[in-house]
């Protein structure tokens, strides 16, 4: 097993919230940090963050262990995860009607390096 955090200027993560609560087009703009470890058997642990760059103060953690993540090897060697989740949108301090239960799916590839 080892342990690896995320390189945020490599990674990339993708935040849209459903329905759009903001009439901006497009994904929000978002970063990633974070510690992951990798098992033997390639299964992956850890936890990330996801703070949206509009209000980095408020911030999402993810359990890995609760997605599906997939471990790949970047190009120049290095691991990398890619996975997704969604949570309410109040957890980034977004609000929206109750009634249209919205949310924030992420999307994210995860380039690591040595912890």
């Amino acid at each position: 097993m080892a342990w690896f955090t995320v390189d945020p200027d490599r990674s990339t993560v993708t935040v849209v919230d459903r329905p759009r609560l903001d009439p901006a087009e497009g994904p929000r703009p978002a970063s990633v940090t974070g510690a992951v470890e990798i098992t033997d058997d390639g299964a992956v642990h850890g936890t990330v963050h996801i703070a949206l760059d509009a209000d980095p103060g408020t911030r999402t953690a993810i359990d890995l262990a609760e997605t599906a993540p997939e471990v790949t090897t970047g190009p120049d060697g290095v691991p990398v995860v890619v996975g997704r989740a969604s949570r309410p949108a109040g957890s980034f301090g977004l609000t929206g009607s109750p009634l249209l239960n919205p949310t924030v799916q992420m999307r994210w590839r995860l380039a690591l390096r040595p912890a």
